[in-house]
């Protein structure tokens, strides 16, 4: 893992936390490696579960083979940092 890839997954972490904290809807980090040619692969996803609603995840990985649906890890950064402010809870007035 390279030290920009460490410092993603990092961010990707404190967002989850942050997208809880803020929103009020909770979510899950989740993460696994796989290996291939001797490089690691890292796949990351996290899962929002709105009450009342199916839950569902945004998904990424570093490795050059991605499945469908997965971006970046960057992009998943970048998804979830916009996702929170769309979605935060209302201060009572």
């Amino acid at each position: 893992m390279t030290p920009n890839e460490a410092e993603q997954l990092a961010a990707i972490q404190a967002l989850t936390y942050a997208a809880h904290q803020q929103t009020g809807i909770p979510t899950a980090f989740s993460s696994f490696t796989t290996e291939l040619d001797g490089r690691l692969n890292l796949h990351v996803s996290v899962t929002i579960m709105p009450e009342g609603e199916k839950p569902w995840s945004m998904n990424s990985s570093n490795s050059p083979y991605r499945s469908e649906g997965e971006t970046t890890l960057e992009g998943l950064r970048d998804r979830l940092a916009a996702w929170i402010p769309e979605h935060r809870k209302q201060e009572a007035a």
